[in-house]
Parts: structure tokens; sequence; C-alpha cells
């Protein structure tokens, strides 16, 4: 994906210095003495808003073309292996706007246009809850005899239902 990065710069006419090269491939956790003497040029030469904004752009142009050329399977394994990962480029990648596959499944591969629609797991579990309070609630309406049990019902469920969004927040 470095790699990528630099080619798209160079095309947009940005060519990026030795040190912002390096720091594409930055890892604190890594614990490399010459990269943590990079980041220590860097944080001297370089503004890090500047170089995050920059690189970002450069990220989601690259990924734009990239996609419209057919390439877009390129950036979905790229994403898929920053996913675990400790790197400084994860933060330009996650400003760009691009998601990182959260499928814990190696192998299983859903289309990003799908991964945009497709609820988390916590979303899945409200909106079950809500169903179940909203289909307990239309039973009890339909076979409940008397007005005031039936007015207790209609209130109770949307209270219920925004009593489970608190609680998932």
């Amino acid at each position: 994906m470095a790699a990528r990065i630099v080619e798209e710069a160079a095309h947009q006419q940005l060519p990026l210095t030795d040190i912002e090269k390096k720091m594409l491939n930055f890892s604190e956790s890594i614990g490399d003495p010459s990269q943590i003497e990079v980041a220590d040029q860097f944080d001297v030469q370089c503004d890090d808003a500047e170089y995050e904004g920059m690189i970002a752009g450069l990220i989601r142009q690259a990924y734009s073309t990239d996609k419209e050329q057919g390439r877009g399977n390129v950036w979905e394994d790229w994403l898929e292996g920053l996913r675990d990962q400790d790197c400084y480029l994860l933060v330009m990648v996650e400003q760009a706007g691009l998601k990182l596959s959260t499928s814990p499944q190696v192998g299983m591969r859903v289309p990003t246009s799908v991964k945009s629609w497709l609820p988390s797991n916590r979303d899945l579990y409200m909106l079950v809850a809500a169903g179940a309070i909203c289909l307990l609630g239309l039973y009890f309406l339909l076979h409940i005899h008397g007005d005031w049990w039936r007015l207790l019902v209609f209130v109770a469920a949307p209270l219920l239902i925004w009593l489970i969004g608190k609680i998932y927040k």
C-alpha cells in the first residue's frame, strides 16, 4: 500500500521526502531503533496534521482510481492485512474514510459495498430485541380485553425500545 501511495503522490506531482516515505511503514510496536530515529526526524521536520491530511487525500484518490479500474480487491487485501496491525498508516487510512475489515474469519470476503450496510452485532441484537418488543406489544394489543391494558402496552412498548437503546449505548 505504501508503494501505491508513493506512486499516487508522484502522479499528482506531490513528491514525498524520504522521511515521509519511511513514515508510511512506521510502527512503534516493532521497536526498531532506526524507525524511532526516523520518527524523531519526522517530528522535527514535518507537521503531523498536514502530512496526515495529504496522505489521506492520496489514499482516497488512489483507492478511487484503482476501484474504477477494477483493482479494488487489492485494496481489500491491503486493508485486511492492516486490520490487526499497529502502524501509523492506519491513522491516514481512517482519515481517508476507508473501512478496515472486521470479519474475524480468514478467507471469507464480503464486498466493501455490502459491508457498508451490514449492521454490527450490537446493532443486530438491538434490532432483534426491539422487533420482539414490537411483536409482543402487537400481540397484547390484539388479544387483551380492556382499554386500560391496551393503553399501557401502547405506551410501554416504545419506552422499552428507548430503554434498550440507552442500555446499548
